[in-house]
């Protein structure tokens, strides 16, 4: 269902199958102040869009957010204004809306380029907030540097977190202390993950070319996405396969290595990308339904290695 008009949910709203598309124009409120006003909420049923809530002093609120197919629920607590809230998922760069994963004050050396969230109070207010990440957000909740981050005028500012809990491919984080609504006077909070730290990993493959494998790597742990990262060379050259989204902040590509994305395989550098000599990274495209190699950078491309393209055609038919 597609909504490019205001509209009001005077008592629940049943998310029994499918997404809720709202306008970024549109105004799509739940007036019934109950925690219970929206019910059914999952990972395919939720609201792609900008979703206002009335919630009470001293209440809390889970909302049902997603964006292109990805969930970002995002939930407050102990509001400390009554009123109408809004927020919104975004499941791409905040780069994109002007707000610069490059823009940071110090101690933050890192800003997820994988998603973000605008929240907004109906007036000046406090609550504590729960971030959920899941396997594409790049994040390791063993790293001690994790931190939330939010936008203040012109800079991602640190955000200290409790309550973490999950893995590297699902898990929840609590803002601490409170955060201060409204940090953008008309916009509200924009809020993503971080890093006060830039951990390093080197790739050994002491147990075999899965890269998502903990064993194959120095600190027994799959390097997150503010990981500087270096590809050594070993008898044991990775790939990068399967539904996963390999994230790391910068990558090298030693001197006679291949890194290898396989048909499917998807890897995000968050950094820059530096490819030695005679070093290498092979995309294997493959055909079909989520058949191609995927590599997003986001910062430079260095070095005198090379990347090659490996395409699989199906036999006896056009492929464009």
């Amino acid at each position: 269902m597609v909504f490019t008009l205001d509209a009001d949910v005077k008592d629940v709203l049943n998310l029994s199958a499918g997404r809720v598309i709202v306008d970024e124009t549109a105004i799509f409120r739940v007036d019934n102040y109950s925690a219970a006003a929206i019910s059914g909420a999952s990972a395919t049923c939720y609201v792609d869009g900008p979703l206002y809530k009335r919630i009470n002093s001293g209440a809390s609120f889970d909302f049902p957010l997603g964006n292109e197919g990805r969930y970002g629920n995002i939930k407050v607590e102990n509001v400390t204004a009554s009123g109408m809230w809004r927020a919104q998922y975004h499941s791409n760069s905040p780069s994109g809306a002007g707000l610069s994963t490059g823009s940071k004050e110090a101690p933050v050396q890192y800003v997820s380029s994988s998603e973000y969230w605008n929240i907004e109070a109906p007036a000046t207010a406090t609550a504590e907030v729960t971030l959920r990440w899941d396997a594409s957000s790049g994040v390791n909740p063993a790293e001690s540097g994790l931190r939330g981050v939010q936008w203040l005028t012109d800079k991602w500012h640190e955000v200290s977190l409790s309550n973490v809990s999950g893995n590297s491919t699902a898990g929840t984080a609590k803002t601490s202390p409170a955060l201060n609504f409204n940090a953008n006077p008309g916009e509200g909070n924009y809020i993503t993950f971080g890093a006060i730290t830039i951990p390093a990993y080197t790739w050994t493959g002491a147990t075999d070319t899965d890269w998502f494998k903990p064993g194959n790597w120095t600190n027994s742990t799959v390097p997150s996405a503010s990981a500087n990262t270096t590809i050594a060379s070993t008898a044991n050259m990775p790939v990068i396969t399967g539904a996963n989204v390999a994230q790391v902040n910068n990558l090298i590509i030693d001197a006679g290595v291949d890194l290898t994305v396989a048909s499917n395989g998807k890897l995000t550098v968050n950094g820059d990308l530096n490819i030695a000599a005679t070093g290498e990274l092979v995309l294997d495209n493959g055909y079909g339904v989520n058949g191609m190699a995927s590599l997003i950078t986001h910062g430079q491309i260095l070095g005198t290695g090379s990347t090659r393209i490996r395409l699989t055609t199906p036999p006896n038919q056009w492929f464009y």
